[in-house]
């Protein structure tokens, strides 16, 4: 048993979700609902509006986009080891982007830059929250699959 991590176990002996999960999950959510609710009050111009074949396609992509995250998140929030080491790696991978952009506009949009900021560092702490003790000890305890 790892110090200060406490399952509590559903009817069926099941581990409940610690609390570090669901706080990640939160965080999670909370940082895509921000970021997608503060766009339309970016001062940064948009770019010009494309033919329509292309907006298909990317609307096509932004929804299986925001799908995988859905579904990624819903399976780290299962108990899938894979789903939370998914996460991580994109959140890392999402790092040097994310200092280049807020870099970049910081100087002409310092307050949207600044909630953006703290959306990142809200999705970081997210990502660790899935690898505290008490988080290791449910997946390791949940996940049947096998897989790390």
């Amino acid at each position: 048993m790892v110090r200060g991590a406490t399952l509590h176990k559903f009817g069926d002996g099941r581990e409940s979700v610690p609390r570090t999960v669901r706080a990640s999950l939160w965080l999670l959510i909370g940082g895509y609902v921000v970021g997608l609710a503060l766009s339309p009050f970016d001062p940064r111009p948009w770019p010009r509006v494309p033919d329509k074949s292309t907006l298909i396609i990317a609307g096509i992509l932004g929804i299986g986009i925001i799908w995988g995250i859905v579904f990624i998140a819903s399976q780290a929030y299962r108990g899938r080891r894979w789903a939370r080491w998914i996460l991580l790696i994109a959140q890392v991978a999402a790092i040097p982007g994310s200092i280049k952009d807020i870099h970049a506009h910081f100087g002409t949009a310092p307050a949207v830059s600044s909630v953006y900021i703290l959306v990142f560092f809200a999705e970081l702490v997210s990502v660790g929250l899935l690898f505290t003790p008490s988080a290791n000890l449910w997946y390791y305890e949940t996940d049947d699959n096998g897989l790390a």
